[in-house]
């Protein structure tokens, strides 16, 4: 249950449980960018309510976005932590995401398109993960297809600029599940959450 829990902070407390679900991951073996830098820094930074679960993000000097969120286990507070490396593409920004598990970070990137709404809400689109299979399957990106219970994961091996190209000239495929978004409502900027000092 806790890989469940863990899962929800690398995709922002997603109300559904995806793996429960029968949706499918759609991952990546490194992040799309190997230079972080903080883009968007003053949207993102804050606290984030999705549902009943609210994510804390702040960007470290290096440019990565470090989000964190509290879990109930065991009678007391458990503290789960994530990170997102921001890149910008031709067709839309895109977050590379991943999570620490036991005190180890995960060797997948989760990939989520995400775009901000002019009233400040942030938008999340996940994958279509048939395109990206077939993408797999028909060597247009090299990578694996690993059948589960009740889905497929979709792990892309590719170096992080053949995934870029990929994303930046779809064609007409549709990428990202834009029509489903995930909505996050800010709740405190940065220093808000900060306080006075």
């Amino acid at each position: 249950m806790m890989i469940l829990k863990k899962i929800r902070l690398a995709l922002f407390f997603v109300p559904l449980l995806l793996a429960l679900s029968g949706c499918s991951f759609v991952t990546t073996q490194q992040p799309l960018s190997s230079a972080p830098e903080p883009i968007d820094r003053d949207k993102f930074e804050g606290a984030w309510l999705s549902e009943e679960e609210v994510v804390f993000i702040r960007f470290a000097p290096n440019g990565v976005a470090r989000l964190a969120g509290l879990d109930w286990q065991d009678d007391r507070f458990q503290m789960l932590q994530g990170e997102m490396i921001i890149t910008r593409g031709k067709e839309g920004n895109y977050l590379s995401v991943r999570f620490e598990e036991e005190g180890k970070w995960q060797n997948r990137y989760y990939l989520v398109q995400y775009k901000f709404t002019d009233q400040g809400d942030l938008l999340l689109w996940f994958p279509d993960e048939e395109v990206f299979a077939k993408a797999v399957e028909d060597g247009l990106l090299a990578g694996e297809v690993k059948p589960e219970a009740h889905r497929d994961d979709i792990f892309i091996t590719d170096a992080p600029e053949k995934v870029l190209r990929f994303l930046d000239n779809p064609g007409p495929l549709r990428l990202f599940n834009t029509d489903q978004p995930l909505i996050l409502k800010k709740i405190k900027t940065a220093k808000e959450s900060d306080g006075p000092r």
